[in-house]
């Protein structure tokens, strides 16, 4: 017994459909009965059971749930092999069967978690058992190729060094007894801390791997996926109970959340989305260097608990009294709920990139409404040596308590390898609801760039803090879906599609947006040959010349989703 009204029963076996033995803890109301039953699958621990989010898995049990946190499949006390995402679809079906024929369950299952936790239950949900009522699933990205490893055909270095090494390998060496693995996957971490490019962080991780391979070996070279395993997104459509969707607008995983809801209302069309300020985890009023305020606290719990009673108990409000959408828009500091998601009345506002040749290295770059003349275009040179440094953002890794979030950007826009574009101070608020983007016309005369674009709010004071970014391989080989033909030297067009966001810009703020070729250690360093670098910087690595124009037929632009007033009965604000 936990507490005097809680028990909990450690590591009951669930066999699998292949036979595999996986091994859960579950924690049960000392009294009454029977009760519908909650399903948390990780693979950080089911006795940790994903607190740095959630309530204790006990919270959820007072209020009248049976609760199954199980560790997946070749993780701390569940047998079999871990292979990443490799059997949570069937493992998953086949945990939520057996949990509904739990002793004191009512039959009834919903399942939660966020993260890898959450992929994995997006995954089971796909599979369509028949004792699935709903889910909450947060943070999440299910399509793996494109904002999971890879981002924009870029390597999320930072995340894939701090997911693969510090979250699985490390504590698979320990578990196994491999101290010298661990230790030497340990000094990685430090070498990424310290940002070093000396050598590819994950040709060095690699090196340290032998005896935990298959474990590792599923990192994929390219960000096409090939041989990944890889639940494209197509597969939510399979998906036919109500998921509550919750994310944050600085997660790394912001726009797989936002895509996976859109994918998912199709056919479940009583799915919810909740968006707030926050970064991965914990979901707090401070996210990096700004305080939301205290309405920014976290209550995914009471929602969660709110969604689970309406879809298991019947209890309370029609879908926990939930709107189809409730997102916190940051500038004003307000959640807002919406009849839908993407909502009406938001329209597309277009801003022309301008200035007199100096945006880098003279800060004379400008944005308005106005259609570009014949302007002279923004030349300057990339030093794959010196990369621009993660300073805020939406990303994840084991720098992120000091990088991640809301950042203070005048450090980054006095770089001279970053083109700096600035509107005229407004008159009336701005709020920008959706996925804003950048068409870019470019030139550099090296065969492969990245694009990296920041959406920045200048206060009246000066200070300016980043708002959504977004990133863009261009690379000289064969396009794939994430990837753009060029050849060096000639001009070519490029898009980037930033993180989704709300934001209200204030009346007296300006709008920025930063342009430069790196962001590291969220990405790798593109050195200019294509290939992904790892972290490190080879010999054949070389400064690169790069060109913006903004000129007629070659007018690079900005397009924010804009809701230009607030939208009467299609956008309501609210207190939570």
């Amino acid at each position: 017994m936990i507490t005097d009204d809680v028990v909990v029963e450690r590591d009951l076996t669930a066999r699998m459909r292949d036979g595999t033995i996986l091994r859960a803890d579950v924690y049960r109301p000392a009294r009454g009965g029977p009760y519908p039953a909650l399903v948390l699958r990780t693979p950080y621990d089911k006795a940790i059971a994903q607190t740095s989010a959630y309530a204790h898995p006990a919270w959820y049990a007072r209020h009248g749930y049976v609760v199954v946190v199980q560790d997946v499949r070749g993780r701390f006390r569940s047998d079999g092999t871990f292979v990443p995402f490799a059997s949570e679809a069937e493992d998953g079906n086949d945990t939520v069967r057996w949990a509904a024929q739990l002793t004191g369950t009512t039959g009834q299952v919903a399942l939660y978690g966020f993260s890898y936790a959450g992929v994995a239950g997006y995954m089971a949900a796909a599979e369509t058992p028949p004792e699935l009522c709903c889910a909450a699933l947060a943070c999440a990205s299910p399509d793996l190729c494109d904002g999971w490893i890879y981002r924009g055909g870029a390597l999320q270095l930072a995340f894939a060094l701090h997911w693969f090494v510090d979250l699985l390998a490390i504590p698979e060496a320990e578990a196994r007894g491999l101290r010298g693995r661990a230790q030497g996957l340990v000094g990685i971490v430090s070498d990424l801390q310290r940002r070093s490019l000396r050598e590819p962080l994950i040709t060095l991780a690699a090196e340290h791997l032998d005896e935990l391979q298959p474990l590792l070996a599923w990192l994929p070279a390219e960000p096409h996926c090939s041989g990944l395993l890889c639940p494209p997104l197509r597969d939510l459509e399979r998906i036919r109970i109500p998921i509550l969707n919750i994310g944050g607008w600085f997660d790394c995983f912001a726009k797989g959340t936002v895509a996976s809801h859109e994918t998912i209302i199709t056919n479940a069309p009583d799915s919810r989305l909740i968006m707030g300020p926050w970064f991965h985890a914990p979901w707090t009023q401070l996210v990096g260097e700004r305080d939301f305020g205290v309405s920014a606290v976290s209550k995914v719990d009471h929602w969660q608990l709110a969604w689970f009673d309406w879809w298991l108990k019947s209890e309370g409000s029609p879908a926990g009294g939930l709107p189809r959408a409730r997102v916190f828009v940051m500038g004003s500091q307000e959640w807002h709920d919406l009849h839908d998601w993407p909502p009406a009345g938001v329209s597309e506002q277009t801003w022309f990139l301008h200035s007199d040749g100096g945006a880098a290295h003279a800060a004379d770059g400008k944005l308005d409404v106005q259609e570009p003349g014949d302007e002279i275009p923004d030349v300057f040179v990339f030093e794959p040596r010196n990369p621009v440094p993660t300073h805020g953002g939406t990303w994840l890794g084991v720098d992120e308590a000091t990088s991640a979030g809301v950042r203070e950007q005048s450090i980054i826009a006095a770089r001279t390898d970053v083109a700096v574009y600035t509107s005229p101070a407004l008159s009336d608020d701005l709020e920008i609801l959706g996925t804003a983007s950048l068409l870019l016309f470019a030139a550099t005369d090296a065969a492969s760039s990245d694009w990296v674009a920041k959406i920045v709010d200048v206060h009246p004071g000066g200070q300016s803090f980043n708002v959504c970014d977004g990133i863009q391989r261009v690379v000289r080989r064969k396009a794939t879906e994430m990837s753009q033909l060029v050849v060096p030297g000639e001009p070519y067009e490029c898009e980037i599609r930033f993180a989704p966001t709300a934001h209200r810009f204030k009346a007296g703020h300006q709008v920025r947006l930063h342009l430069a070729n790196s962001d590291f250690p969220q990405f790798d360093v593109n050195c200019g040959n294509g290939s992904q670098s790892g972290g490190g910087i080879p010999s054949y690595a070389r400064p690169v010349t790069q060109v913006i124009y903004h000129q007629t037929s070659r007018e690079s632009r900005l397009v924010l989703p804009t809701t230009n007033k607030v939208l009467g009965e299609e956008y309501v604000p609210t207190s939570v």
